[in-house]
């Protein structure tokens, strides 16, 4: 399958491109491993792929507005009334935001 074909078949099947597909994949398996307090901030960015905990700790601000450490505080009873899913879909919001940015569009 040509790579273009394979780009427009895949934005009509999950509806982002491949690039976007993947920055949601790692930022779902990031979110997942800051849960996990017993894993340092080091720990958590080596699995997904970051160059290191400056690369996450810059990425996860863009999508979030707060720092790995300021999202992990955040305790299950404050998440429930802050909204955790909102914040969750602001970071989604950003990284699509972004995306149109680096196309030409407006978000």
């Amino acid at each position: 399958m040509h790579p273009v074909h394979f780009a427009a078949w895949f934005r009509r099947f999950y509806g982002c491109s491949v690039g976007e597909y993947h920055r949601r994949r790692r930022f779902i398996e990031v979110r997942r491993r800051l849960m996990q307090p017993d894993l340092t901030l080091t720990q958590v960015a080596a699995r997904p792929v970051f160059a290191d905990q400056s690369h996450l700790t810059r990425t996860w601000k863009r999508l979030t507005g707060l720092t790995p450490s300021q999202y992990r505080t955040l305790s299950p009873v404050q998440d429930a009334l802050t909204g955790r899913a909102s914040v969750e879909h602001a970071a989604l919001d950003a990284g699509r935001a972004q995306d149109a940015r680096q196309n030409g569009a407006t978000p």
